[in-house]
């Protein structure tokens, strides 16, 4: 575990030295306007306003913003043959744990920052919610974390659906890891979470699709979606870690 652990600060180190996760928070903000179009503030509340834009095909480029950070680091390691001496130093499993782990974290915490950045923004021209559109909150209110909402906690309720989205993202930026070990073309590699996003959500599986990640009510306990959501993310995330090894393995 202390060889995880100096992995872990040493890839921690590199990213938050990069300012690439930065560049992703701001990436995500700029891209979820980008959604609206000509659309505007919808409503005039920013959480609808969020909700709204998080469901249009432009929010699509958060996921590569997300990625951005740090997903592409096996093949960029690879390439300039520093793989090869971090191993030296201890080994290719926690290797290869430690940068999933850091992939999936940060994918997460740009998206929450990302997220974040765009509600206060949306604050300043308009107000959080208005009660007067209520039909507008009538779907959100029966979904996951409703309670929050009708208890007029906004942001909490905002930035729980970020943390949703953010799970999702951290899965979608370990398939772009495990594409980098095998495609050298690092616009490629970034844009592939947005193009698994489009063909998982052409997939239904007994009426759900990737949009069941968006709060979308599945339990009646609020902790029993996000433990169903976490585990719809983190497992698919384990397979692909474990993919990424043995990509890793034959490529040295």
């Amino acid at each position: 575990m202390k060889i995880l652990r100096n992995y872990v600060k040493s890839d921690l180190r590199q990213l938050v030295k990069s300012y690439t996760w930065l560049i992703g928070m701001i990436g995500v903000a700029v891209f979820l306007f980008f959604a609206l179009e000509t659309q505007g503030f919808y409503n005039n509340n920013v959480v609808s306003t969020y909700t709204f834009a998080t469901m249009m095909t432009g929010a699509l480029i958060t996921y590569v913003f997300c990625a951005f950070p740090y997903a592409t680091t096996f093949s960029e390691e690879l390439e300039h043959q520093y793989a090869r001496y971090c191993i030296i130093r201890g080994n290719l499993k926690w290797y290869v744990l430690s940068k999933s782990l850091v992939i999936y974290f940060s994918s997460i915490v740009v998206m929450l920052g990302g997220s974040f950045l765009f509600l206060i923004l949306c604050r300043t021209q308009v107000p959080w919610m208005d009660w007067e559109v209520g039909n507008d909150y009538g779907s959100l209110l029966a979904e996951c974390y409703g309670d929050i909402l009708r208890a007029n906690k906004p942001i909490v309720y905002c930035m729980l659906y970020a943390l949703h989205t953010g799970l999702l993202a951290g899965m979608l930026s370990l398939v772009a890891a495990f594409c980098s070990i095998h495609i050298s073309n690092r616009v490629l590699i970034l844009v592939m979470p947005a193009f698994v996003f489009r063909i998982l959500a052409s997939l239904n599986i007994a009426g759900y699709n990737i949009y069941i990640f968006y709060c979308f009510k599945i339990f009646e306990k609020n902790w029993q979606n996000f433990l169903f959501i976490f585990l719809l993310s983190a497992i698919p995330s384990l397979l692909l870690t474990i993919g990424i090894y043995q990509s890793m393995k034959r490529k040295l």
